[in-house]
């Protein structure tokens, strides 16, 4: 893998983020929960770090049947957890070519203060289940716009396939509570990336509280 250069947090406007979360029928009422407080957990790190209130906006989009974005690209004191359901079958290849079209539509490429918004941070969280549709025309559409970093969240024993040739960082939880569920790992996995993204820390206060 290439290396990846480091960002300059104080030349953008935004930090756009998207959460690609995995719906599918494989989200049972225990893996949604977890989901849900990973979530919960996530959002209660970003308000309570002023770096993450000035700069992260957050969108989330879901991956059954069909992908949809549920939350639009949203600053965290106005951000809303949506309600999760798993049903239908994992349609990555949907999720790829939508989280696509919300970047060509959310993300500013100039703003009135001068800066763009930084080049969006992806994350998809995943339960393992294979993928029912097309994921490499997917792939063929997402990589004809430039991303921050592409992250992935997956359960320990997953295969990524072709999700692979697009992910920066790799992160594996266990499928059951505390230490190590997706609930943690979510949280874990965002403030290490955005840490080691940029130049100054995103969330230095952060780092030290989850490191402990």
């Amino acid at each position: 893998m290439n290396q990846l250069p480091t960002l300059t947090l104080f030349r953008y406007d935004r930090l756009p983020v998207y959460l690609v979360l995995d719906t599918c029928g494989g989200l049972d009422p225990a893996r949604r929960a977890r989901l849900h407080e990973g979530i919960h957990r996530l959002l209660a790190v970003m308000r309570q770090d002023p770096t993450a209130l000035d700069y992260i906006f957050t969108s989330v989009l879901t991956a059954s049947s069909r992908a949809r974005q549920v939350t639009p690209l949203t600053e965290p004191t106005r951000f809303l957890a949506p309600e999760l359901q798993g049903h239908g079958v994992l349609a990555l290849g949907d999720a790829l070519r939508e989280v696509t079209a919300c970047r060509e539509r959310e993300v500013r490429t100039s703003t009135p203060s001068g800066r763009s918004d930084c080049r969006p941070f992806v994350f998809f969280v995943l339960t393992g289940r294979q993928p029912a549709d097309d994921v490499m025309a997917g792939l063929e559409v997402f990589t004809t716009q430039k991303w921050g970093r592409v992250t992935c969240i997956a359960p320990e024993d997953a295969d990524l396939g072709p999700l692979s040739s697009i992910t920066d960082h790799v992160f594996a939880y266990a499928d059951h509570d505390g230490p190590g569920s997706v609930s943690q790992v979510l949280v874990d996995a965002f403030v290490s990336v955005f840490n080691q993204a940029f130049s100054t820390p995103v969330f230095a206060s952060t780092q030290l509280r989850t490191s402990t």
